[in-house]
């Protein structure tokens, strides 16, 4: 056999191909290998990074849709301080219920607008008291849901139905049964001077 010798080129050949593979390897190992796991946890940061970013958009957007509403919300309330009186005018709230029980079939029996106030009521509030009556119970629910709906913020804090007896109705001759509601409230008034 031959002995091994460095002079050999297929020796020199197989001992550089060693090197470099060991070299290769140590590389990888050393390197390229922990850079992979460093990769790994840089994946791991920017997807968090993302989720935050996305949060932060999700509540930009949501703060622009907040902002809008607001704007939204200040402009009803400018357009109805220009529509409410500043002062109380009895004249124009019973217009406004004479439109609507007309409006909803039923029939104004009395309104009024006591003077008097209650302890700690506001000084731009008007009381009103108001019986209405209707052949239908549902002409009288249209009402209350009509008042609901009116431009005053109006707060209803008595409400009285009655399951009236036979009665003649205006003009005297029709027989029927009358359901009457008697309501009571708050109308506030605009705060503009």
């Amino acid at each position: 056999m031959n002995e091994i010798s460095m002079s050999n080129p297929k020796t020199k050949l197989v001992v550089w191909i060693l090197i470099i593979v060991l070299f290769a390897g140590a590389f990888y190992w050393f390197l390229i290998k922990p850079q992979f796991t460093q990769i790994e946890v840089l994946k791991n940061q920017i997807m968090q990074k993302e989720q935050k970013l996305a949060t932060l958009l999700l509540a930009q957007r949501r703060e622009k849709d907040l902002l809008a509403e607001n704007k939204l919300m200040e402009d009803r309330i400018t357009q109805l301080q220009k529509i409410l009186p500043p002062t109380p005018n009895e004249f124009l709230f019973g217009e406004e219920f004479q439109v609507a029980a007309k409006l909803c079939g039923v029939s104004i029996d009395s309104l009024t607008f006591p003077k008097r106030k209650t302890k700690g009521t506001p000084q731009n509030v008007v009381r009103f008291e108001i019986t209405v009556s209707s052949k239908k119970l549902d002409n009288i629910r249209y009402f209350f849901a009509h008042i609901y709906t009116f431009p005053q913020i109006i707060n209803v804090d008595k409400l009285i139905l009655q399951n009236g007896e036979l009665n003649s109705f205006r003009g005297g001759t029709q027989q029927g049964k009358v359901y009457s509601a008697d309501i009571s409230g708050i109308i506030y008034l605009s705060q503009r001077k």
